[in-house]
């Protein structure tokens, strides 16, 4: 029997920035261990069997995820921020049973470049955390909630840092195959949130036409068009922009390092213009926007839910004042993969089970 990979996370949703660590965890576990087959715990399996050539069955499938991890080598749960709560207390019981399911079946446990928190069950998250062979995290307040718990963990980065952006000529097609043809632009990243609490929309309007009036065209980037897309489309309307929905991360990258500067929500979107040097302006709608951020480049964002217009204004357009030393991330990122083959050859647990 080939020997096999489990990997679980927020995958199979179309989400641009979790479905590019996907990739990169695929591709990297093929080339460095080409001898394991990969299954992907996903909410859209033949989605996920299409578009990646590996093995997939549907997250809530109980039985087939028993089957699959009764033949399995190791489980991956990771990327992201699956630790916590602010998205439902049901996603946090998931991805924790799954990983006690797993240690439970005798598979070794590596939470991937995980976030950790912010977290109402916090024991919830623990315990499941106190399981995993080994942890690595991507943010320095992740790091301090593992320590104050008594696990231990490594600190790491995203692993989307390991994206590289399309040439200018596939990201020039890209925008003129959508009939946009402007060189002068910047890009905008909004999203709905759960809850009450949304992005003040006439705020940000009253702040981004000045720049349209300057001769800026806002490209508005839809990562996840479930909850992007409409809310992208309106403003483009009201701006006299335009809408997109990237195809990949690296299109996404080349984007953003054609752009002036880049405004924005989704955590990968931001990540995606830093790493190729574009000055951003962050507006965090959820802690993990702030803590990566300033991990990966000192940047503080503005709070999305609680800004005005001109306090946005007074700081755009935007100049780069960050410096981010990509090479250091890229070799942690390179580390964590690392760990899968130390994890796949160790004869006994390594660290908390």
């Amino acid at each position: 029997m080939k020997k096999k990979i489990v990997i679980g996370g927020y995958y199979g949703y179309g989400s641009l920035g979790d479905e590019a660590v996907l990739r990169v965890l695929i591709s990297e576990i093929q080339q460095r261990y080409p001898e394991y087959d990969i299954s992907v715990l996903s909410a859209s399996p033949a989605q996920i069997k299409k578009k990646y050539k590996v093995g997939s069955i549907y997250r809530y499938n109980i039985i087939s995820v028993i089957r699959q991890l009764a033949g399995a080598d190791l489980y991956i749960s990771g990327g992201g921020s699956l630790m916590q709560d602010s998205t439902s207390l049901r996603s946090l019981r998931y991805y924790a049973g799954i990983i006690h399911l797993a240690k439970a079946m005798g598979v070794k446990v590596y939470a991937f470049a995980n976030g950790v928190g912010p977290l109402k069950s916090c024991q919830t998250a623990i315990s499941a955390l106190s399981k995993c062979d080994h942890i690595s995290v991507r943010d320095t307040a992740s790091l301090k909630l593992l320590e104050e718990n008594d696990i231990s963990g490594t600190l790491s980065t995203d692993p989307f840092v390991l994206c590289e952006p399309a040439d200018k000529y596939t990201v020039r097609r890209f925008l003129c195959e959508r009939g946009i043809y402007t060189d002068k632009y910047f890009t905008v990243s909004l999203r709905r949130c759960k809850g009450r609490r949304q992005i003040n929309e006439d705020s940000l309007l009253h702040a981004l036409l000045p720049l349209v009036i300057k001769g800026y065209k806002p490209i508005f980037v839809s990562m996840q068009d479930k909850c992007d897309l409409a809310l992208c489309a309106a403003m483009a309307d009201m701006t006299g922009g335009y809408v997109i929905s990237p195809t990949d991360a690296g299109i996404l990258m080349g984007l953003q390092r054609d752009a002036d500067f880049a405004i924005g929500m989704r955590l990968h979107f931001l990540l995606a213009a830093v790493l190729v040097g574009t000055p951003i302006l962050a507006l965090s709608y959820d802690p993990k926007v702030n803590e990566v951020l300033k991990y990966v480049a000192d940047i503080n964002s503005l709070d999305a839910f609680d800004f005005d217009s001109q306090l946005l204004s007074g700081q755009l357009p935007l100049s780069s004042g960050y410096k981010v030393n990509i090479s250091a991330l890229k070799a942690l990122a390179d580390d964590d993969l690392n760990m899968i083959g130390t994890l796949l050859e160790s004869e006994s647990e390594l660290v908390n089970a």
